[in-house]
């Protein structure tokens, strides 16, 4: 073997050496490559998922928000309907009550009941009737009339002492007047004794009672009204609604003093009695009955 052969073979293995650092380099280059590539991709995926994510949220935020304002805007509309709504009550009550107004009644007395000769603070306990005329100053008619008289709560029967009776406090004079009395105009309201029945617990109108105040004692001073009796009216309106006046005589004036108007009452007189309405129940039942048989008799 001669040198030449031997350089050769030594530059033969050192290509095969270099080729082979090539190669390994390659291979390297290549795997380098393969894992950028690769967590590229990972990275790219990531940034596609955040951003999908991010859309995500921004789109349930905006949703969100548009619920947010439609929810408002149903609110705002739902407000608006009711104030339209209340509007358009109130106005129907406004105009209920203007109607109400434009057709209320308003009954007034006058004239003086019959009083005792000896005692002048007394009513006459032994009339039968009390006539009242009862004035209707209202702007609409004023029905199913009835009114009621008595007297104090008490009287003094002594003076001196202050000793007092109340034995005459459910005596009465009653008038169911039974006509229709119209604005501007006036009915005469004849108050018989008795005429119906009141129990204590129903001697009253609201928080006023029937009896006036006890019997003061004499006093000079025209400041302090001298009372001796109450008169208690009430009536409908031409909407069923019930209404009541109640007045005081006042002795020294010689005239009736307001107590109280009182408007859209729960219960009138009609409504407090018990004998008169049984009694003219009764009556109406006979009335019926006779009317029955009178008819079944010429039927025959």
């Amino acid at each position: 073997m001669d040198w030449a052969t031997i350089v050769l073979d030594a530059l033969t293995l050192m290509l095969d050496v270099l080729t082979l650092f090539i190669v390994i380099a390659s291979f390297k280059a290549i795997g380098e490559n393969h894992k950028q590539s690769r967590e590229a991709l990972e990275e790219s995926r990531k940034q596609s998922r955040e951003a999908l994510e991010e859309g995500r949220r921004q789109s349930q935020a905006a949703l969100a928000v548009a619920n947010t304002q439609i929810q408002e805007s149903r609110k705002q509309s739902q407000d608006a309907i009711a104030a339209i709504y209340k509007q358009i009550e109130q106005s129907k009550q406004q105009a209920q009550q203007e109607n109400f107004a434009e057709n209320r009644p308003l009954l007034l007395p006058s004239g003086k009941p019959t009083f005792q000769g000896d005692k002048p603070n007394w009513l006459d306990w032994n009339v039968n009737d009390q006539e009242i005329a009862l004035h209707n100053i209202g702007s609409g008619a004023a029905l199913n009339v009835a009114s009621v008289i008595y007297g104090c709560e008490s009287y003094l029967t002594d003076w001196a002492t202050n000793q007092r009776s109340d034995a005459s406090k459910g005596i009465h004079w009653t008038s169911w007047l039974g006509i229709p009395i119209a604005s501007k105009a006036h009915g005469i309201a004849t108050h018989k004794k008795g005429n119906g029945n009141f129990y204590e617990a129903k001697m009253h109108v609201g928080q006023y009672g029937f009896n006036a105040p006890p019997e003061p004692h004499f006093n000079p001073n025209a400041n302090q009204s001298f009372i001796t009796a109450r008169i208690t009216i009430t009536y409908y309106d031409i909407f069923r609604r019930k209404h009541a006046s109640i007045f005081d005589y006042v002795q020294h004036t010689g005239g009736w003093q307001l107590v109280e108007f009182l408007e859209d009452i729960a219960e009138d007189l009609h409504d407090l009695e018990g004998l008169y309405k049984v009694t003219q129940n009764v009556k109406t039942q006979k009335l019926r009955s006779l009317r029955c048989n009178l008819l079944s008799y010429l039927a025959k």
